[in-house]
């Protein structure tokens, strides 16, 4: 099966090419030399056009959580409000010149295809995570894993640019703000709503550069949580990438120890946030009474009227858009390690061992 390439500029992927060790192929080099320029001659025009209006008063709420704890689900269920904007999957895999090409895109493909990792419907219109966006841009990001699917461990290392070298750090925030604002300028200003795992590293730099940025945290049985992580990264290594992925020990033990560095990480951002920009949500309760849980959110955020976007967010949540949700959990032995490594997660967020 022939690989799937992210739609990454020049400078991206010669970064990529020089800090994992990828195949030199040819389709892998029409991808750096071609394709690749093309990218990043559209980016300018694009940054060029949208320009450079101030963040400081950008409204916007970013989903949070670990990987499989239900945030495309909050997500999705947000973007129904017609008042907010977000980062359409068109607009992620086609950052660099979505403002130009999204409406006869989504007018000529409408359809909509299924999820590797979940089998949830998505589209070009579908809500996505501004990460892909962010990786195809030339940001750092720990999604480089799905391309370097082997060096998974080192590139998580690269979620919270306040870890990576200044150079990198400024590039990071310079292609957040560059998407950011392409997506604002798109969608004539409304607040937005976006949503990405890594965000939950990288509250602190959010913060900084959003100062009303508001947040929600979608908590899940983390013992659902890791077997799904496991499935997840199978999914979109076989999809994107370019080099062997790593043997499901060495994975369990990654996803062990990597949750509680972006549960610290989490906690850190977070510190000092009033509950009128910080909410926590569990996965089993939005599932439950998903209306409930957003007009709480709602009146906890003061986000307006709720009964003007009643209609459509009652819509949205009968269509089934988690039709793709089932649990698996991990075997016996790894179920007590959870117990012991992420015993401070459990009871945090209210959650009982299974063993």
């Amino acid at each position: 099966m022939a690989a799937i390439y992210f739609n990454l500029t020049a400078q991206a992927w010669a970064r990529l090419r020089r800090s994992w060790h990828l195949p030199v192929t040819a389709p892998l080099l029409l991808q750096t030399y071609f394709y690749g320029p093309l990218r990043s001659v559209a980016a300018a025009i694009q940054s060029l056009v949208v320009g450079s209006a101030p963040m400081a008063d950008a409204e916007a709420i970013f989903v949070l959580g670990f990987w499989r704890s239900g945030t495309t689900l909050m997500h999705e269920l947000l973007a129904a409000d017609k008042r907010f904007c977000f980062p359409s999957n068109y607009a992620c895999f086609h950052p660099h010149h979505f403002v130009f090409t999204e409406k006869a895109a989504s007018t000529l493909n409408t359809g909509e295809v299924r999820r590797p990792q979940d089998n949830m419907t998505t589209g070009w219109r579908t809500p996505q995570e501004d990460e892909f966006a962010l990786l195809s841009l030339g940001a750092r990001s720990p999604y480089e894993g799905l391309v370097a699917a082997g060096d998974f461990g080192r590139t998580l290392m690269l979620a919270d640019p306040e870890d990576l070298r200044a150079e990198e750090r400024k590039k990071w925030e310079a292609a957040f703000v560059q998407f950011f604002r392409a997506v604002r300028f798109a969608n004539g200003g409304k607040p937005m709503v976006l949503k990405s795992p890594p965000h939950s590293y990288r509250v602190r730099t959010l913060r900084r550069l959003l100062p009303r940025a508001r947040f929600i945290v979608m908590v899940r049985d983390p013992s659902e949580v890791f077997e799904s992580m496991m499935k997840t990264y199978r999914a979109f290594t076989l999809r994107y990438g370019l080099v062997p992925g790593l043997p499901n020990r060495d994975l369990r033990e990654l996803i062990l120890n990597e949750r509680l560095r972006c549960e610290e990480k989490l906690q850190s951002g977070l510190s000092g946030l009033g509950e009128d920009r910080l909410a926590v949500v569990k996965f089993e309760d939005l599932t439950a009474a998903p209306v409930a849980v957003l007009e709480g959110i709602y009146r906890q955020f003061s986000l307006g009227d709720f009964e003007a976007s009643r209609a459509e967010l009652v819509k949205k949540a009968g269509r089934g858009c988690g039709s793709g949700w089932s649990a698996s959990l991990p075997p016996l032995h790894w179920q007590v390690r959870l117990t012991i490594a992420w015993s401070d997660i459990f009871r945090r967020y209210g959650y009982q061992p299974r063993c």
